[in-house]
């Protein structure tokens, strides 16, 4: 390798564990603020952020050990290291995803990805055969013959297509400006982060021939587009911490206060196909549902949830009155949603709620609280 090479290899690893560095101080503050809520809120959309960037911070450390090692265990250690982590940040954010879209402990999906997993990374512990070229910014490297590369190369494919699907997915069923928006930002996250690199990674595998100059390109703008798609995913969520609702995905039909009497006082519809017709039968039918559970089993228990086929049902019993709300299914954050409406409700109208004489006007003001926590 002659002097002049030499020199560029060397001004391009500078550079790189500069760009590293940065990012690495970035992945730390992320972290850090994701822990802070996960300890304040108990969400677990902050415990999974949590497992993402902690994968993502330890890809990138070992990423900068690759160009700061001399020796060769070190080396191979590190790559080995970076590649285990690039597929359980993929994983991790596969799972913010279906978080996201609601809660679930173990999907097909996971199910493939982690057997790809177990099948990859098992490989790459066991026995592997490397290829070191000093004259490479990132001198280790599988060696080409190797069968993990397949299954590594079908592990990120299969993730990519899950993460786009999901995300179209979501976008297409998002019902306000607002769910719409934090999935724009979670695709340019994950775009930038995982699809760019990948296909990055794909033109490399497949050019032959590939001179040094662009190589050095591609490293730069894929490790600056794969750390700037994280901090995106991490800035999305950060933007909505205040908004619970916008944790998760999630579609509610209705929302509906009455009386301990089952007089309706106020309710919100979402869904258009519900009439104000339909609203008071559902109301009189959440105030027999109670009663009739109560005389059934003997008990002063409040019904908190009715399971339909597709639909859910949740109700919070106050002193004063009763929310229910209609929803596709429960998660996290509508729970935390409905909470805080109820919370806020009970507040806002507290002396007419102890001195209701039947006039409902008052309570219009309500959509307010409505707005501020499910749209």
């Amino acid at each position: 390798m002659n002097k002049k090479m030499i020199f560029q290899v060397e001004i391009v690893i500078g550079t790189i564990q500069i760009i590293l560095v940065v990012f690495l101080i970035i992945t730390i503050i992320f972290l850090s603020l994701f822990i802070r809520e996960f300890i304040k809120t108990k969400h677990k959309m902050f415990g999974y952020l949590t497992v993402f960037f902690s994968t993502f911070f330890l890809q990138t450390l070992f990423q900068t050990g690759e160009l700061t090692f001399q020796t060769e265990p070190l080396l191979i250690l590190s790559y080995v290291s970076q590649e285990v982590f690039h597929m359980l940040v993929l994983y991790s954010i596969v799972v913010v995803l279906e978080v996201y879209e609601r809660d679930v402990r173990l999907s097909i999906r996971q199910i493939i990805l982690t057997i790809l997993i177990f099948i990859t990374i098992g490989g790459m512990v066991s026995t592997p055969t490397f290829t070191i070229d000093r004259s490479q910014v990132f001198p280790v490297s599988f060696a080409q013959e190797e069968l993990l590369l397949i299954f590594q190369v079908i592990f990120d494919l299969a993730a990519g297509i899950s993460l786009i699907l999901m995300l179209f997915k979501n976008y297409k069923t998002a019902w306000s400006d607002k769910q719409r928006t934090i999935i724009i930002w979670l695709f340019l996250g994950v775009f930038f982060s995982i699809i760019l690199p990948l296909i990055g990674y794909i033109l490399i595998l497949i050019l032959t021939e590939i001179s040094m100059d662009l190589v050095s390109f591609f490293l730069l703008f894929f490790l600056i587009t794969m750390n700037s798609g994280a901090i995106i995913i991490g800035v999305a969520f950060l933007r909505v911490k205040k908004e619970p609702w916008l944790l998760q995905r999630q579609k509610v039909h209705l929302i509906v206060v009455y009386s301990r009497d089952g007089i309706q006082i106020y309710s919100k519809i979402f869904n258009k196909a519900l009439s104000e017709s339909k609203t008071a039968l559902l109301t009189s039918s959440f105030s027999a549902i109670t009663s009739l559970f109560q005389e059934a089993t003997e008990t002063a228990g409040a019904v908190k949830s009715v399971l339909l086929e597709d639909k859910e049902l949740r109700i919070i019993n106050k002193e004063y009155f009763v929310c229910a709300i209609l929803e596709d299914y429960s998660t996290q954050a509508s729970e935390s949603a409905h909470e805080n409406f109820t919370k806020d409700f009970e507040i806002s109208f507290k002396d007419k709620l102890e001195q209701f004489d039947g006039e409902v006007s008052a309570f219009e003001a309500a959509d307010q609280i409505a707005t501020k926590y499910f749209s």
